[in-house]
This record gives C-alpha cells, sequence and structure tokens, in this order.
C-alpha cells in the first residue's frame, strides 16, 4: 500500500498539535496580597523537627480533574480537588470512583469572580478571592454546577453549597520567604495535621513536559521568573526518603494522562525554589451544619477544645503554677477576693485561675508557650494593678490567631523573654481559647473600659461567649484545660497572676 506523504505529514502535524495543546493555568499572583494575608504563627522548634518520615492523602482524591486550556486552576485547587478531598477525609472515603462521584464544582468558583474581560474563560483569578467565596458561601458539587464556561449559578447551587463550607484558611509563610527550611517544614508540618495543603507556584517548560513517572526536575537552564506561567495546586503528601531527599506529592490539574495519573513528586529543594506560596485550610467540623447565615461565624473544629500554658525563665527553668480559684471566687486588680454566692450563676460567671507559685523580681526575664490539642483562635491579653490592658498575641496584625492541632507557640520568641519592669504587684496575664474569630481590638477596648478586676473586664467582653466551668476540666497543677464535646459557649480563658516583688 502506497502512503500518501501529504496525509502522513498531516497526521504527524495533527498528532503534533494535540501534545503541544495548550495546558492552562490561572493563577493571578499578587505578592503584596500575598504579604497581607494573615499567616500561620511561627511554631516552636520541636512542633517542625518531630514529624512523621512521612505522610500521603492521596487515596482520598478523586479522579485528576483536568481544567483544559481554561484558565481555572485556582477553581479546581480550591474546589475539585481540595474540597472534594476535605469531604472525602471527613467521610472516611476511599473508593476513586465514588470520591469522583461527590467533586465540587471549579466553575461555581471561577464563574463567580472571572473579570468581565474573561468571558472567554481566560483571565486569571486570586486564590484568597476563591477561598473567601468557599469560605462565606461555600462550594456546589459539579451534578449542580457541570464544567463549562459561561455557565450561570443558579440559587439552587447557592443553597446547596451553603452546606459545603471551609472554617477557616491561613498562608503557610510570606511571599518573601527566602528560607527552604522553612517552607518545607511548615508544609509539611500542616499536612502532619491532618489534611492537604495548597500551594502556589512557577510553571516553567519542563513542567508542561512531565514524563510518565511522574517525577518533576527543572531543566538544567530553568530558574524561577514572573514571566513563567502560575498556577495552583494541591499537595497532598510527603515523603522524607523519596527521591534520596525527600519530595513533595502534588496533585495538579492537567488530567491524569499528565505526569502519574495527574499527580508528580517534585524534590524538596525544588519545590521550595519554585513555590510562591503555600495554604492551610481548615474545614467545618465533621457533621456539623455548615448552612450560611449573616450572624453565624462557623468553629474551626469539633466542639471540643484543650489547652496548655507553660512558662519558663531565660535559661529555661519552669515557672509553676497552680490553680487557685474555684467558682465564686475571681481576680481583682487587689489580688483575690471571695464574691458572694450565687444561687444560679450566668454563664462564664464561674471563672477558674491560676497563680504562680513563686514570686519574682524586678528585671526578670522569661517566656510563654501556649499549646492546643485542637485548632482554635488563641488570644493571649496583659494587665497589671493599674487596670491598664495589652495584648500580646498574636504578636502582630499580620499573624493569624488560628492554631492547627497540636501547635506551640512561643511568646514572645523561643530565643526571647519578656522583662519584668520595676513596678512591683501583682501582674495577669489571660489567654483566651476560642472556637470563633474573635475581634481583638474590640475586646480591647471593651476590657479597658471596664472597671473592676479582671474577671469583670472578661465578662464585660466576652459575655455569653465565654463558656461556663462546669463544662471545662481544668487541671491543679498546670496551667490547662479540656472541654467536653456538650460544652455551651465558645471561648475558654485560662487567667494566671503573677507576683511581682
Amino acid at each position: 500500500m502506497k502512503i500518501n506523504p501529504l496525509l502522513l505529514l498531516s497526521l504527524l502535524l495533527l498528532t503534533y498539535c494535540l501534545h503541544a495543546q495548550p495546558r492552562g493555568s490561572g493563577l493571578d499572583y499578587d505578592p503584596k496580597k500575598v504579604t497581607k494575608q494573615a499567616s500561620k504563627p511561627l511554631l516552636i522548634k520541636g512542633d517542625y523537627a518531630n514529624l512523621p518520615a512521612s505522610v500521603s492523602f492521596e487515596q482520598y482524591a478523586p479522579t485528576t480533574g483536568d481544567q483544559g486550556a481554561y484558565m481555572t486552576g485556582v477553581a479546581f485547587a480550591t474546589s475539585y480537588h481540595m474540597r472534594t478531598m476535605i469531604a472525602a477525609i471527613q467521610g472516611g472515603i476511599t473508593n476513586t470512583q465514588q470520591i469522583t462521584q461527590m467533586v465540587f464544582s471549579p466553575s461555581y468558583i471561577y464563574e463567580q469572580l472571572k473579570y468581565e474581560s474573561g468571558m472567554d474563560c481566560k483571565s486569571k483569578i486570586n486564590a484568597f478571592d476563591a477561598l473567601d467565596l468557599v469560605k462565606e458561601k461555600g462550594v456546589a458539587t459539579l451534578k449542580t454546577v457541570p464544567y463549562q464556561c459561561g455557565i450561570k449559578i443558579s440559587t439552587n447551587a447557592d443553597d446547596e453549597a451553603a452546606n459545603y463550607r471551609i472554617a477557616d484558611y491561613q498562608t503557610l509563610f510570606k511571599a518573601d520567604e527566602t528560607n527552604a527550611y522553612v517552607k518545607i517544614q511548615t508544609v509539611k508540618k500542616a499536612l502532619s495535621e491532618g489534611f492537604p495543603v495548597l500551594m502556589a507556584a512557577y510553571c516553567p517548560p519542563s513542567f508542561y513536559n512531565l514524563g510518565k513517572k511522574g517525577v518533576w526536575e527543572p531543566a538544567p537552564a530553568e530558574k524561577p521568573a514572573d514571566s513563567m506561567d502560575k498556577n495552583m495546586m494541591v499537595v497532598v503528601g510527603y515523603d522524607d526518603k523519596k527521591l534520596k531527599d525527600g519530595a513533595f506529592r502534588v496533585l495538579n490539574s492537567w488530567g491524569s494522562k499528565w505526569g502519574d495519573r495527574g499527580f508528580c513528586w517534585v524534590k524538596y529543594a525544588d519545590w521550595a525554589n519554585y513555590v510562591l506560596f503555600a495554604i492551610q485550610v481548615y474545614p467545618t467540623p465533621k457533621g456539623q451544619s455548615a448552612a450560611a447565615t449573616e450572624s453565624t461565624v462557623e468553629p474551626v473544629g469539633p466542639v471540643a477544645l484543650q489547652g496548655k500554658v507553660s512558662f519558663q525563665t531565660i535559661d529555661n527553668m519552669v515557672m509553676p503554677a497552680g490553680r487557685l480559684l474555684l467558682r465564686n471566687l475571681e481576680v481583682d486588680n487587689g489580688g483575690t477576693k471571695k464574691a458572694e454566692p450565687s444561687p444560679s450563676p450566668a454563664p462564664g460567671e464561674d471563672l477558674v485561675a491560676y497563680r504562680m507559685k513563686n514570686a519574682y523580681s524586678s528585671g526578670t526575664r522569661f517566656r510563654m508557650l501556649v499549646n492546643n490539642a485542637f485548632p482554635a483562635y488563641v488570644y493571649a491579653f496583659a494587665t497589671d494593678l493599674s487596670g491598664e490592658v495589652h495584648k500580646i498575641l498574636p504578636a502582630s496584625d499580620d499573624v493569624s490567631p488560628l492554631l492547627g492541632k497540636n501547635n506551640t507557640v512561643a511568646f514572645p520568641s523561643e530565643s526571647g523573654a519578656i522583662r519584668m519592669d520595676n513596678n512591683p504587684g501583682k501582674d495577669y496575664l489571660l489567654i483566651l481559647y476560642s472556637q470563633k474569630p474573635l475581634d481583638a481590638s474590640t475586646l480591647l477596648a471593651k476590657m479597658s473600659q471596664t472597671s473592676g478586676g479582671l474577671s469583670a473586664k472578661i465578662r464585660a467582653a466576652l459575655g455569653n461567649e465565654l463558656m461556663p466551668a462546669r463544662y471545662i476540666s481544668y487541671t491543679p497543677d498546670d496551667v490547662g484545660f479540656a472541654v467536653n464535646a456538650q460544652a455551651k459557649g465558645s471561648v475558654v480563658p485560662l487567667m494566671v497572676e503573677i507576683t511581682h516583688r
């Protein structure tokens, strides 16, 4: 049989074009906007050092989505992959076919965020805009909103989406972070807390041409450049022994024929060099209604809190404290006093306090370590006999108050210390563990404006948000607590009195 050379050439060109078909990316990257996001607090070194050798959530992933040539990568990462995997993890579902049947719609996010110039679905969108949408409105399923450019979002889709919100999110490092160890360890720590992590990265030419082995290494001449495409993906795990020095497992949205069924391994060093930022997403608790209302902010974790606060001097000597007061006792600016018995205490009235077992002289330098077992928003305030109140945690406005599972934060830092001033008397520290974000500025203002002791200030600022002591198990010889799942209220206060001589 004689082959027509022109036909053969046409077939070859068609094959080449199909393989060379451009893939969409879609990240609208603004370093300034990344910097403005509240980032996860820096944890103590031990939290980053004592991590599992490997973590994987790949078994909870759907069949890899394919964004095609559209600029919908951010929407695919946040909804089709990340939100679907959260649902699968919370439901304990590992059957890929079953997970794929319940995927969430990238079009639901993209169509609400694309620019007017993006009617052809070729405009990029911002990752934080996408996450804010999922946090506030939720996301509909793919069955309700198919992947289609220009599809209209119905009221029914919005109603369904309200059941699938996220509780919150935070960046894991700043856009200008250059320390590879910080980038790698913060993401590994976030993965160890139970869910995948979103990532944004440069996409060099070699990334598009990934082989079936699913291992990406940049070409020798490649270097990260702002002119490169940028996309959102999902880090589904890591392995410290993979590719010799360890690697992250990354899920892209270019279909199952790209890489290893849509996944690839990236060496830690290469990943740190090409990543732009990473985001930890916190789901709403399993089994909890996430229906959106204007007056409701969903808790970030199960209705259970557990925390511990410890103190140590600059030379790492423990500063012991014990439980001081129980029901009908309160901390006052002048020390402690017994309150009048109340036959029916109001929520939050039964406050418990701790006192340092030793007195400390002016000039003593010490630090505070705050730990939590479950995700919680943690705030800390300091006051003294003057009644003046100061916020000390979060340490700055660009740091999130949200701590993940098994996190420990040092104040002012793991190597720094607070120095006691030259005004002897009583100093007080108030640490608040909350299921919901609090307006720290409003709290500070209310406490500063309220006369009386610290107990009165707390009640005035938080009211019914305080958990009654009957729901809280306070530890006797350490500053700490645990809350049962049936607790009412959302905030646990820890008050610590320091005798300053």
